[in-house]
């Protein structure tokens, strides 16, 4: 499971409060696959967006993601589909998490941004659910690391996404190779030796 916080830095102005009830979200949240529409409600903590099948009556409510904007200032991202879905052969896709960890913090910042929040944004992940599993590329290229991640939550380093002209890609370079080096590598295979993504 993939769980991302976005805090912007007027977080703690308790005078500055989101307007959730006005926050153009379809803007900022990526639409979902195919067969799957986002919907949304409010709460006391601000907003609530997930995907739901648009087709069939589920039985039960289930969804792979969630999008929690808080009207203090931050916005929750937890996924579960990209981290879990090789699961049943022991491994996690390394380069599709970062994408996902991208994806969600794209998003987050841009939505926080648009609604008045102020940079710096502070950026906080954690991995859960992945000890013995070990890092992949995608089908196709080089087998699994040797080494198995060794404990059940990577809570990853923080990072600073300082300005809106900021890209998040150099700014979650931290995160992505302490990622990589939870699972024995080097650093992210995903930037060039001079930092620039290659993805």
């Amino acid at each position: 499971m993939l769980v991302v916080h976005v805090i912007a830095s007027s977080f703690l102005d308790r005078t500055r409060r989101l307007d959730v009830a006005r926050l153009d979200w379809k803007r900022h949240i990526p639409e979902p696959a195919r067969d799957f529409r986002l919907l949304t409600r409010y709460n006391l903590d601000g907003l609530l967006v997930w995907p739901e099948l648009t087709f069939g009556q589920p039985k039960v409510l289930e969804t792979t993601r969630y999008w929690q904007v808080f009207r203090a200032g931050a916005v929750e991202y937890v996924g579960t589909y990209q981290s879990n879905r090789r699961s049943e052969d022991g491994l996690l896709v390394g380069e599709a998490v970062e994408e996902e960890m991208l994806m969600a913090v794209r998003a987050a910042t841009s939505l926080l941004a648009a609604a008045g929040a102020d940079h710096p944004m502070f950026v906080f992940v954690t991995v859960l659910g992945v000890r013995g599993r070990k890092l992949a590329g995608r089908p196709g290229e080089p087998a699994a690391l040797a080494h198995a991640i060794d404990r059940d939550a990577l809570v990853l380093p923080d990072a600073a996404i300082e300005t809106a002209s900021a890209d998040p890609a150099g700014a979650l370079r931290p995160i992505f190779d302490a990622f990589w080096q939870a699972g024995g590598a080097q650093r992210s295979p995903s930037y060039d030796a001079h930092g620039v993504r290659l993805t």
